[in-house]
């Protein structure tokens, strides 16, 4: 069945399982609010080696976001990869309820990372698969709303159900029940493209038929050091936020945390607003949400909690906006049957990008000591995402000037 000659409700049933595929996408959230109550339960196990429950799915999922990028669509059907992984993501996030070694509950982790590297790119890819122009914006900018939704029900999920007892957290990913179920009646598989050719988005100029050796084409390096760059700055700012707290004297642990939920509201904002803001702006999308981005980081510097607070909301929500534009500006690089392999890219930029702000953060920490510069070690990260941030805007401000207007990418 095609989505155009779908009834109503069953084009409503698609979109309904292509959005609960947030669900799984945000699985590891599930176990974050219950880490004190694990790393209790198993008080003869290394810290490090606990932390792994959390961490463990992130890590193995990166090499799978590739694999299911390169072949979802094109060498296999994305309702056979989502009815594969689902099911096994549901019995190994379930198993550690019955198990008591960490070990055994560590492979369980491992697998259900593999099914979560499977699932992760096809949400979006789906949506850049079955609509076009303000549609395929409108509904990417929504699922940034379920991230941030799905991602306060699992948190409190998660929480609530460590209470009872450590290991009923991991009964929670029983919920990925209701995805399986919706993929299973309602997801309609998108047609079968030819990998065909692909048009540029300045010109309109088609390049040579796509092919194995295309798998990296230089507009897609260029994106993915971006994508990158963005990711480090966001979660070194996140990373930072709790020593600019402490050592301005402006709270505790729970003022950071309340801080950091804002994230969660201008995400959310990003999502809904992202339609509108590509009516009013024509040109410079991109470089201008970096601007925003970067004047909002302004706010870190400020001892005051309501201001870091609504600088973090807005700037999160700038950055959600970009992050959905430069999924856009990545499907134009690759062949429509390619979808996977678009938002795949995005993707493990996001994995690196998180990993990498760890020893950004280190790093500068370490340089202000070095060079004897008079800054404070929690401000420096913050000041230099700043200054990554303009060299950012300016490298983009000359790619869009030399390609020109992206309306292929970006729908008026």
């Amino acid at each position: 069945m095609k989505l155009k000659d779908a009834s109503p409700f069953r084009r409503v049933l698609n979109l309904a399982a292509i959005y609960s595929l947030m669900f799984l996408n945000n699985g590891t959230l599930m176990v974050s609010p219950a880490m004190d109550t694990l790393v209790r339960a198993f008080p003869a196990e290394p810290y490090r080696k606990v932390l792994m429950i959390s961490t463990l799915p992130a890590l193995v999922a990166l090499p799978f976001i590739l694999l299911s990028g390169s072949v979802a669509g094109s060498k296999v059907r994305y309702r056979t990869i989502l009815l594969t992984a689902i099911p096994v993501a549901v019995v190994s996030g379930t198993l550690p309820y019955f198990l008591k070694s960490l070990s055994w509950i560590l492979v369980c982790r491992a697998v259900f990372g593999v099914c979560y590297g499977l699932v992760g790119p096809l949400g979006n890819a789906l949506i850049l698969r079955h609509y076009e122009g303000r549609d395929r914006i409108r509904f990417l900018g929504y699922n940034s709303v379920c991230i941030g939704v799905v991602g306060v029900i699992f948190q409190q999920l998660g929480g609530r159900l460590a209470m009872v007892s450590w290991n009923s957290m991991f009964l929670g990913h029983l919920i990925f029940l209701l995805p399986m179920l919706l993929v299973l009646f309602g997801l309609i598989e998108p047609e079968r493209a030819d990998p065909g050719t692909v048009r540029t988005a300045s010109a309109g100029r088609e390049r040579k038929r796509f092919s194995p050796k295309d798998y990296m084409p230089m507009g897609a390096s260029a994106l993915f050091i971006l994508v990158t760059a963005l990711y480090v700055c966001s979660q070194t700012k996140m990373l930072t936020i709790s020593s600019i707290v402490a050592n301005e004297g402006l709270g505790d642990a729970s003022t950071s945390a309340n801080i950091l939920s804002f994230a969660t509201v201008g995400a959310m904002f990003g999502g809904l607003l992202i339609p509108l803001y590509c009516d009013y702006v024509k040109k410079y999308r991109i470089p201008i949400l970096i601007g925003v981005t970067m004047a909002m980081t302004v706010c870190n510097l400020i001892p005051s909690v309501p201001v870091i607070a609504a600088g973090y909301s807005i700037g999160i929500m700038a950055f959600m906006m970009n992050l959905n534009l430069m999924t856009l500006r990545s499907s134009a690089l690759f062949p429509a049957g390619q979808a996977g392999r678009a938002v795949s890219l995005i993707q493990c930029a996001d994995k690196l990008g998180s990993f990498l702000a760890t020893y950004f953060t280190a790093f500068c920490a370490w340089f202000v000591g070095f060079a004897s510069i008079p800054v404070s070690v929690y401000k420096a990260p913050v000041i230099a995402t700043m200054l990554i941030s303009a060299v950012l805007i300016v490298w983009d401000v000359r790619r869009t000037d030399r390609e020109g207007r992206e309306t292929e990418v970006f729908p008026d």
